[in-house]
């Protein structure tokens, strides 16, 4: 494997400014909607980014890459800091994502984060006086839960920057105290293959037009052979974002080849449902979707 990636962000950024938060934020909190602060992406020259092969790569690092660029060009804010850590009397309390300043010269806390979650349809034994609602998301691996990381983010990255440590370092920084606080939560949510189009989660946090794809077992895997006309594509994480605009050429796999690739990896993987346009000449992305492991 090469020990290093070489990634067009621009493609990403395209994805992020057609894509849209997975959560309603609350009153004190307000969506960061990238869109707004970008003009015509397409004479943007492409912006290349080299990270480490895994496992080193980091998705998280790639997204923030992305914002970076965002401000770069636009003419409605500009960045002031990424990744302001903070410390406390004997150890660090966290960082601050970005800070960067509107037109009005304010300065603004915005926190980043991009997540792939599954809905269960399982409360994974949260008690009642916990329960947001968000349980049943689960990330592909298992491990990560939407609850958990919409609390961290509510509970504590978001309201750090009010901290008198946060403040002093923010002052030091040479920057003014933040006046609002902005969250970008996004990515896609992907539900039961069955009704993944039609499903509505019963949640007043999750945002109605956040982006939704589906998800199978590994042993249910031949429901695809439903995809009339479709080939496939397993993306590696790094293009999670931009999907297939990543490829110059593209070499789609057909069901059975699929199939082979998914089941003898065993481990978590995101296809590309994608199909050839005569018109246009050209593939384009009709779904995207989760493969995981039997357990």
């Amino acid at each position: 494997m090469k020990d290093r990636l070489v990634i067009d962000i621009k493609k990403d950024l395209q994805w992020l400014v057609g894509s849209q938060p997975i959560i309603n934020c609350s009153a004190d909190i307000e969506v960061f909607i990238p869109s707004k602060h970008l003009e015509d992406l397409h004479h943007w020259p492409a912006s290349t980014m080299t990270y480490p092969a895994p496992p080193a790569y980091r998705l998280g690092r790639q997204f923030e890459d992305c914002i970076s660029m965002l401000f770069q060009h636009s003419k409605h804010a500009k960045l002031l800091q990424r990744n302001l850590v903070i410390t406390g009397e004997k150890r660090t309390l966290g960082e601050l994502d970005c800070l960067y300043e509107n037109t009005r010269k304010n300065c603004i806390h915005l926190e980043l984060a991009i997540k792939f979650y599954l809905y269960t349809g399982v409360d994974h034994n949260v008690t009642k006086h916990t329960e947001s609602g968000l349980e049943s998301f689960i990330g592909p691996g298992g491990k990560d839960r939407l609850d958990k990381k919409w609390k961290r983010l509510i509970e504590h990255q978001l309201p750090l920057s009010k901290s008198p440590a946060a403040l002093q370092a923010i002052h030091n920084a040479g920057f003014s105290t933040p006046e609002q606080r902005q969250l970008l939560l996004t990515g896609i949510l992907f539900y039961p293959y069955n009704n993944w189009q039609s499903f509505i989660p019963n949640n007043q946090l999750i945002n109605p037009q956040h982006l939704r794809g589906w998800w199978l077992f590994q042993h249910q895997v031949d429901a695809l052979q439903d995809e009339t006309n479709s080939c496939f594509i397993i993306l590696p994480r790094w293009y999670w974002m931009g999907g297939i605009a990543h490829y110059d050429t593209l070499n789609s796999l057909n069901f059975a080849q699929m199939k082979q690739q998914v089941c003898e990896d065993n481990k978590p993987a995101m296809l590309a449902c994608v199909r050839w346009d005569n018109t246009l000449q050209r593939w384009h992305e009709t779904s995207r979707g989760f493969v995981v492991r039997d357990n």
